[in-house]
């Protein structure tokens, strides 16, 4: 595990959480949730170019982090059926919303960056030798990171606070398993843009401004 990193993140967690509460309180919740994904990515990227240096643990985007590889079937199931489970919730808070079609478009886009971004990082630069005990620690990580965006002001999360904790705490050791399993990021990073899809779908319709009359 490239601990700089780790901790790193472990004092950005705080700051994100703020960032979550402010813009969420100067902008329309929606939107302010939004930009402050903006600026996790920008965070994630930062960190993913630093630990591109010669002098970390190896280079993060050599080809063999990145090719696609069969993971077991059993892991499979269990990276891939929770995406039915999300996508149903999803459709259900849709048929319920003013959210136009259109922004669906806005949704997938956020869901490819977010899911390749969080992949590269906390599967990928975070841990570019796995051993035991950084696998346990950048597990743990990433669920704690999950607390940031909970400091929204606004927004109304599916199975709420424990429920997202409980998700992320989940399906991180799913797509971790993955990277171990595989010795690659592409099987969980098409897993993570899958769920987060559907995840961010139902976000969005579910925060979306109610139409006017």
């Amino acid at each position: 595990m490239d601990w700089r990193l780790g901790l790193v993140m472990l004092g950005a967690i705080p700051a994100l959480a703020g960032v979550f509460h402010l813009l969420t309180g100067v902008v329309a919740p929606l939107a302010g949730h939004a930009a402050a994904l903006a600026v996790y990515w920008i965070v994630l990227g930062a960190l993913i170019l630093w630990a591109g240096d010669p002098q970390a643990q190896g280079r993060l985007l050599r080809p063999e982090l990145l090719r696609h590889v069969r993971p077991p079937r059993a892991l499979a199931l269990a990276a891939f059926v929770p995406v039915v489970a999300v996508a149903w919730g999803a459709m259900d808070a849709l048929g319920g919303s003013a959210m136009p079609g259109a922004a669906l478009f806005a949704v997938a886009v956020f869901a490819l960056v977010n899911g390749t971004l969080e992949e590269l990082f906390w599967r990928g630069a975070l841990l570019p030798a796995p051993d035991r005990e950084g696998v346990v620690v950048a597990w743990a990580l990433f669920t704690l990171w999950h607390l940031a965006p909970l400091a929204a002001r606004g927004i109304t999360v599916t199975g709420g606070p424990a429920g997202l904790l409980l998700g992320a705490g989940v399906m991180g050791a799913v797509w971790m398993a993955l990277r171990l399993r595989t010795g690659a990021l592409g099987a969980g990073i098409a897993a993570h843009v899958a769920l987060d899809l559907f995840a961010f779908a139902d976000l969005a319709a579910r925060n979306w401004p109610a139409a006017p009359g």
